[in-house]
């Protein structure tokens, strides 16, 4: 079953950081082979696809309007690739959740929406270790 499991949120709160999380466990994984990985001109918003056992896994960490032209390029990147499972990040409705939602449908991905555990403190060591836990319960989503 190919999905795509969208991190929703309003800007942030989360998702892009959970996400560049969860690429840095595929990264570390001494199963998975990366395919693809980039990181954006803007220094944080990553691109990743790699192979898990008999799986491939696409991240698209950027979520935001101004991105919508990239991240459609990332779909269309990750569908070339016969790409399994994507994440992606994505504001809780409008252009960008709209297009993800229509190229889901019209490439026979199946949709999984949540959303980024948040938590309002400066303290930047608990902000990552809420994402190290959240990219945990992602990985455990490529399996089902």
């Amino acid at each position: 079953m190919k999905k795509i499991i969208i991190l929703k949120a309003t800007s942030w709160h989360g998702k892009s950081s959970t996400l560049v999380a969860l690429a840095r466990k595929l990264r570390e994984n001494t199963s998975s082979v990366i395919l693809i990985d980039e990181t954006h001109p803007d220094g944080y918003d990553e691109f990743l696809v790699a192979q898990l056992a008999d799986k491939r896994i696409g991240i698209i960490t950027e979520g935001d309007l101004v991105a919508k032209d990239d991240i459609a390029y990332s779909l269309t990147r990750c569908l070339t690739l016969n790409t399994k499972v994507i994440f992606t990040a994505s504001w809780n409705h409008g252009i960008v959740y709209d297009m993800i939602c229509r190229f889901a449908e019209k490439n026979g991905y199946n949709v999984i929406e949540t959303s980024p555990l948040y938590c309002a403190t400066a303290d930047k060591t608990t902000i990552c270790r809420l994402n190290d836990a959240e990219s945990n319960l992602l990985m455990s989503l490529i399996n089902i």
